[in-house]
């Protein structure tokens, strides 16, 4: 017992749980990002306080920019916590999931279509009250790869678009214009 109590100081004191700092590379607005099942360049982001109709007031942060498709087979951005994106407030270091997204100018449209054209994206997220806009707000774009992640067999042997866990993301530090405050 000890011996396992010695061996997690010395893991704690070398640093071996610090968060990785090699995880990241920065990228420049408008600089085309390659998250491998599609390729991003986000110029820029806006802040909106948001109150509902029973009087909850939010943030809403809205990146936008444009997505192309370099594949053969039309594809959709992913989201959540496996996805393209990620928020974070450079201040707080609050970081958040987008609640939706807009592939060109219809939340009807899913899919990027192969081809490799631009089209407009605009990623949403919503952000607490106590959010404080400052000059920029940092927008994390994903890489993925193409696996089948069965087990021993299981899981049908299908491959599908999973976040690469071996690849650093790219952070985009995107100029924030603050909107003014909208109702519903």
């Amino acid at each position: 017992m000890l011996a396992v109590v010695v061996a997690a100081g010395i893991l704690v004191a070398t640093g071996a749980f610090e968060r990785r700092t090699d995880a990241l590379k920065t990228a420049q607005p408008g600089t085309e990002v390659d998250c491998r099942n599609l390729v991003f360049a986000f110029r820029s982001a806006t802040a909106q306080r948001v109150t509902d109709f029973v009087g909850k007031q939010t943030w809403e942060v809205v990146t936008s920019g444009a997505v192309r498709n370099p594949h053969d087979e039309a594809l959709t951005p992913l989201t959540g916590d496996y996805g393209n994106f990620a928020l974070r407030d450079p201040r707080s270091r609050l970081v958040v999931n987008p609640q939706y997204v807009t592939v060109g100018d219809s939340l009807a449209r899913l899919y990027v279509p192969p081809g490799g054209t631009d089209l407009a994206v605009a990623v949403t997220f919503e952000l607490p009250d106590t959010f404080e806009p400052g000059d920029t707000i940092d927008l994390g774009l994903v890489p993925m790869e193409y696996t089948d992640n069965a087990i021993l067999g299981l899981g049908g042997g299908q491959a599908e678009w999973n976040v690469d866990s071996h690849a650093p993301a790219t952070v985009v530090p995107l100029p924030l214009t603050r909107l003014p405050d909208r109702e519903g």
